[in-house]
């Protein structure tokens, strides 16, 4: 850093011919990196981390002080770091994870890293989790023996398995060798290749997976470390992934998904043993069990016209264009018709192959899906690691599709930007897509038999309860924010004639309710959503007023459900909104 300033103080005075300029700069920004480096000595010196076996402890900054205390059950993984820089002075930073993201504690410069993550992880394998075990506190339900919520049991989960994998050799490198006759016709892509396949041989060479008695752990060391651990209890979610490429070399990979890091662990390109997959999912208690609801998805072309109806009116109106442009001017004019068809038709055969194979599997204790042609996925997850579901019902149809959110959160990388995002699957094209919501919840609730679903599903009516508290969001928020942000921008002004009609029915669509298992959230005007998180999954709530709530006496609900670093659900400018978070509170 010096030496860019002393390089930039130089041309500064090669541009000014003034060297009594540079100096200044030079010994201001020295003395800042003095002070700071100062600052940093002193709160790497006044960090203190005790590690109990029930909890830890830690104390930071010297004139800011932080005092924390973590039960044990709260933590979910570790991860072990070492760079460059710290190799060369024997440290390492190690990092626990919370039951939901962006909570950590950053254990900093230490030494004898390894020997604290390996203490850590074994006090959190001890040590029962607050995740995957409903809540035991009874309520009182409307309708006692259909709203009885069932108990969950801990799983039995298999400690014996243990292995250990790595990348596999052909599977990794093949592929690479396919491209190569194209990356030498375009010359300028064979840097990018040789650096690609130097950094797939390294990562194949120092990077180890390791199936261990009550965890997942993925290591790395070459010129910098780090290991991920997972314990299984904390695993939230299992995916197997496997390509075209995958089927020639008999690999897969799998993704675990847990409820603190942000980070999945993957094992990636391993090979593909006889009762692998099996041997993987009993170390999170999911064993083979009977088929108790199966739903597939039902395309149809019709139905893709309307799942995507902005796409269609546009293609709609580019026909029409084209159409009349070939009888009136030019036949070139068909060009864009041939293209917006061609297009139409691959895709079409594209999905009805694809959501062919789009398979959603309700079992005793988990749930299974499975998605892809060329590139297949299964998912397991356990349902007390489903923590709410989103249906969104496609417009002027009876399909829609189903999002099941899964306990924690990772990080998705969108240009320069990253945000989180909730581990989440989803469905699309399913039948009754109404009544689908609701029986799932029940599901997830009850636990009925394959009989009893059945049954519920033919008269799904009697089965759904009454509302005990209904809400709708005040008109007054929504129109006030429309006017001063349209006078704010100025030619938004003469929008207001559309757009004031299109809030007052956007908002008017919205509703929400609390039924004896669940609350709910409806929003949508062609694209109707509906947000569903049954009790024993709710984290915490609260409720907040901003200056337009003071002003119209109206506040807002957040509910959190437990890995999410944000609201999952916000109840938003409802005129009673302490009474319905006192009842929510209540029930919840």
């Amino acid at each position: 850093f010096f030496i860019g300033v002393y390089i930039g103080g130089g041309l500064i005075n090669l541009l000014m011919n003034n060297l009594s300029l540079v100096i200044p700069i030079v010994a201001i920004v020295l003395f800042l990196l003095f002070i700071r480096s100062i600052f940093q000595f002193l709160d790497l010196k006044n960090r203190v981390y005790d590690l109990y076996a029930d909890t830890i402890t830690y104390s930071e900054g010297f004139l800011s002080k932080n005092y924390s205390f973590i039960p044990m059950e709260n933590l979910s993984d570790s991860t072990l770091t070492q760079t460059l820089v710290d190799k060369i002075f024997g440290l390492y930073d190690v990092k626990i994870s919370c039951q939901g993201s962006k909570q950590e504690i950053h254990f900093k410069n230490m030494v004898n890293g390894p020997k604290l993550e390996e203490n850590i992880d074994r006090q959190i394998s001890k040590a029962k989790s607050l995740v995957g075990t409903e809540k035991q506190q009874k309520v009182k339900q409307v309708q006692t023996k259909k709203q009885a919520a069932y108990r969950a049991r801990p799983l039995s989960a298999d400690t014996r398995f243990t292995a250990e994998y790595r990348m596999d050799g052909k599977r990794t490198i093949v592929p690479l060798l396919i491209i190569l006759p194209i990356c030498l016709i375009l010359f300028p892509l064979m840097l990018f290749w040789i650096i690609f396949l130097v950094t797939q041989i390294i990562r194949m060479s120092f990077t180890r997976y390791l199936v261990k008695s009550n965890s997942m752990e993925q290591r790395y060391n070459f010129i910098s470390q780090k290991n991920a651990e997972f314990t299984n209890e904390k695993i939230m979610a299992v995916v197997f992934k496997e390509s075209f490429i995958d089927k020639w070399f008999k690999t897969c990979s799998i993704h675990f998904w847990s409820i603190g890091s942000a980070e999945n662990i993957k094992f990636t390109n391993i090979k593909k043993t006889p009762g692998l997959y099996e041997s993987i999912l009993a170390k999170s208690g999911i064993r083979e069990q009977d088929v108790l609801y199966q739903m597939n998805s039902n395309f149809k072309i019709s139905e893709m016209f309307k799942s995507t109806l902005f796409i269609t009116i546009i293609s709609f109106f580019i026909l029409i264009g084209s159409l009349f442009g070939t009888i009136f001017y030019n036949s070139l004019f068909l060009i864009p018709l041939g293209v917006i068809a061609f297009i139409y038709i691959i895709v079409a055969i594209y999905k009805s192959i694809y959501y062919n194979r789009s398979k959603l599997t309700f079992y005793k204790d988990f749930i299974y899906f499975t998605r892809g042609i060329f590139f297949v996925e299964f998912y397991y997850a356990l349902y007390d690691n489903v923590k709410d579901i989103t249906t969104v019902k496609y417009p002027f149809s009876k399909l829609g599709s189903i999002k099941f959110n899964v306990a924690g959160e990772h990080i998705i990388q969108q240009g320069k930007n990253k945000s989180m995002v909730s581990n989440h699957f989803k469905i699309n094209y399913i039948d009754d897509i109404d009544t689908k919501d609701e029986l799932i919840d029940m599901i997830f609730y009850q636990r009925p038999n394959a009989q009893e679903i059945k049954q519920i599903e033919q008269n799904i009516q009697s089965y759904s309860p009454k509302p005990i508290l209904f809400s709708k969001p005040d008109l007054a928020n929504s129109l006030t924010g429309l006017i001063i942000t349209s006078v704010i921008i100025f030619p938004l002004i003469a929008l207001l004639p559309l757009t004031i009609p299109l809030t007052i029915w956007w908002v008017k669509v919205k509703s929400y309710s609390i039924q004896p298992y669940r609350v709910i959230a409806k929003s949508g005007i062609l694209y109707k959503k509906q947000v569903s998180i049954v009790f024993n999954k709710i984290d915490h709530i609260n409720y907040s007023q901003g200056m337009l709530n003071k002003m119209f006496h109206n506040g807002n609900i957040s509910v959190n459900t437990t890995g999410s670093s944000t609201p999952e659900l916000v109840i938003g400018n409802i005129d009673n909104f302490k009474e319905f978070y006192e009842i929510l509170k209540k029930y919840y």
